[in-house]
């Protein structure tokens, strides 16, 4: 279930797009709703580059008014911590292995 409010509650099969916070280790899931970014996006990244840039990024769009993280993100705040997290997750995943 995803609850929103103590007096409603919605299952995950009422919502439009999948919980982060429900599902952190599911590639196709969003970690940013307002730009998009998911585990499998990042891990792209960090394969191609050696680095996660997607904080860094949000981080400079939040700055500039460029998110709706209360609106998109099911949560109702920012991604950032989140986006944090799944960076530095896959950072020790991938890296270590690529060395």
């Amino acid at each position: 279930m995803v609850y929103f409010d103590a007096d409603i509650i919605f299952t995950e099969s009422e919502i439009v797009v999948a919980v982060h916070a429900k599902h952190p280790d599911v590639d196709s899931v969003p970690v940013c709703y307002c730009f998009e970014y998911t585990p499998a996006s990042i891990r792209v990244e960090i394969n191609r580059c050696g680095k996660a840039t997607a904080f860094a990024t949000i981080t400079a769009e939040v700055k500039a008014g460029h998110c709706a993280c209360e609106v998109r993100n099911p949560k109702g705040d920012c991604c950032l911590g989140d986006v944090f997290k799944t960076e530095q997750r896959l950072m020790s995943e991938l890296v270590p292995a690529a060395r």
